[in-house]
């Protein structure tokens, strides 16, 4: 290549949205060395990327090409070869010839890049591939080739791979790092587990620590099995002699865990012997006929804790008992440290707290934050309810079930929207009389309790929501009982009080909360009563 030809290449390179074809494979790979460093690393990152004929184009030229080029471009060369994995002919032939190349770098290169590939490598190739790296992993005497062998068999999940690398750290005391290994197990272990659930019930859950929004923890300090917990932190209370059936049928907290142990001076081998001492009831608690596979356990990562402190745990884990296994991607439990507590938290529950709810309903009231007004209305036997902006009526389903005699109402003004909660209501076999029509047409209706939860959020603070819930407020008094009440969720509470107060309203009691970075509050109002 002539260097104006090189030149003009050169200047191809840096081209925006530019990426080598096939014709362009031969100049770029036999010329590599002539190329700046920074030059290279963009064509590393293009040649990556390249369609299936420049990677078969580029497999033919690369055997020939100088050892230093060859160490460079056999990574990205795989990961495009890869990519096009099954539209490639012979396509275990340049992978092996390249984890058998006589160059220990261009070997290393080879299994860095099989190692992260293997999910697009069909299992009938793959066989191939862990063979000749545990071939190579008996003969190679380069560390940093034993290394990428050790990590890359480590994630293939294959069980041969899994033996070879336990007979090499036999025979090689630390030459292979215990992440790789338990990385590796874990994997061998990751059998079906869709039928695998927690079921706390069966471990002493006679201390819980208990997570709430913030604020609701407030609501739930004045009913049973909260009153008299202790406020461990904002939105945290610890409660003590329960069982988690009582709290079960509970619907104000979050999240919620056992208590395991307590210690001033957590580190990674004191959390692993704590839980490790109820491994085994802890695997029980998790299996239904399957108590030879280990729990899945996942380290919370909280309070400052990082990598090298949550493997620090796997590996005394490991060492300690073979019923759990830490596993961050599909956990059965999650262990967190909350100041003094060590708290195990299910994760997969064989029935969802909440069954009759559809997540993907745009605007849906969080359940908990619903469940807190709906406690706070104190519903009778008997009462009219109304939820003038019901939404996916959340609030109204918590209605029908903590007050089965209550006469239901919702209204809104999108008839999509009431399809949806018509279809919660119907899941939580509740009845409630839904219509389309506006909150500020109610007329000379009336009504013992209105619940609600506004689905404006932050547009609140301003704009056509904000003078909608101004005038709601202004008028929600003509539309009450004597005895009535509005319980609402504002997202602008300064702004609501004084709607309200203008409105003949008066705030009978508030609770704080914070959404996201919103600062809300649970009013209260009454067209009668002491203020706030």
């Amino acid at each position: 290549m002539t260097d104006q030809e090189f030149s003009l290449l050169q200047k191809k390179i840096v081209t925006a949205g530019w990426t080598p074809g096939r014709k362009d494979m031969e100049p770029v790979l036999k010329n590599w060395g002539r190329f700046t460093e920074s030059e290279r690393e963009i064509l590393s990152k293009k040649i990556a990327k390249v369609d299936a004929p420049s990677a078969r184009k580029a497999a033919v030229i690369f055997p020939a090409l100088p050892d230093k080029s060859r160490e460079e471009l056999c990574r990205p060369l795989l990961k495009a070869f890869y990519t096009h994995f099954e539209t490639q002919q012979d396509p275990e032939d340049f992978p092996l010839s390249c984890l058998s190349d006589e160059s220990a770098r261009v070997r290393k290169a080879a299994c860095q890049a099989t190692g992260s590939s293997w999910a697009m490598i069909p299992g009938m190739y793959r066989e191939n591939f862990v063979a000749r790296m545990i071939a190579n992993l008996e003969t190679t005497r380069d560390q940093s080739e034993i290394k990428a062998l050790t990590e890359a068999l480590g994630k293939s999940s294959a069980k041969e791979a899994l033996e070879a690398l336990n007979r090499y750290a036999e025979k090689s005391s630390g030459a292979v790092a215990p992440e790789v290994l338990l990385k590796a197990r874990r994997d061998q272990d990751r059998v079906d587990t869709s039928q695998d659930y927690c079921r706390p019930e069966l471990l002493n859950c006679g201390n819980m620590i208990v997570w709430f929004t913030s604020g609701i923890d407030r609501v739930a300090q004045m009913r049973e099995p909260f009153l008299g917990a202790d406020q461990l932190d904002d939105g945290v209370l610890g409660i003590s002699g329960t069982s988690w059936q009582r709290l079960w049928e509970h619907t104000l907290w979050r999240d919620a865990g056992i208590v395991l142990a307590t210690d001033h001076d957590w580190t990674p081998q004191k959390i692993a012997a704590k839980l490790a001492a109820q491994a085994r009831v802890i695997q029980a608690a998790t299996h239904r006929g399957m108590e030879h596979a280990p729990a899945r356990i996942r380290l919370g990562r909280g309070d400052g804790r990082g990598r090298s402190f949550i493997w620090d745990f796997a590996v005394e884990l490991d060492r300690l008992t073979d019923a759990l296994i830490n596993d961050g991607r599909s956990a059965h439990w999650e262990l967190r440290v909350v100041g003094e507590f060590l708290v195990l938290v299910p994760l997969v529950f064989a029935v969802q707290r909440f069954p009759w709810r559809d997540v993907e309903i745009d605007g849906a009231s969080d359940p908990t934050v619903a469940a807190a007004l709906v406690y706070l209305a104190a519903i009778k036997d008997g009462e009219s309810v109304l939820d003038p902006f019901c939404g996916g009526c959340t609030e109204l389903v918590f209605a029908g079930i903590t007050s089965p005699r209550a006469r239901l109402a919702g209204i809104d003004i999108h008839e999509a929207v009431l399809d949806d909660g018509r279809r919660a209501l119907q899941r939580a076999g509740i009845q409630a009389d839904l219509r389309l029509m506006s909150a500020l047409d109610l007329g000379a209706l009336k009504f013992d309790v209105m619940v609600t939860n506004p689905p404006f959020g932050i547009r609140t603070v301003r704009g056509q929501a904000r003078e909608l819930l101004a005038e709601f407020l202004g008028k929600a008094a003509a539309n009450l009982t004597p005895s009535g009440r509005i319980v609402m969720l504002s997202h602008a509470p300064k702004s609501s009080r004084e709607w309200a107060a203008a409105g003949g309203l008066r705030l009978v009691r508030s609770f704080p909360l914070r959404l996201g970075k919103m600062g809300c509050e649970i009013q209260v109002f009454s067209p009668q009563g002491p203020s706030n």
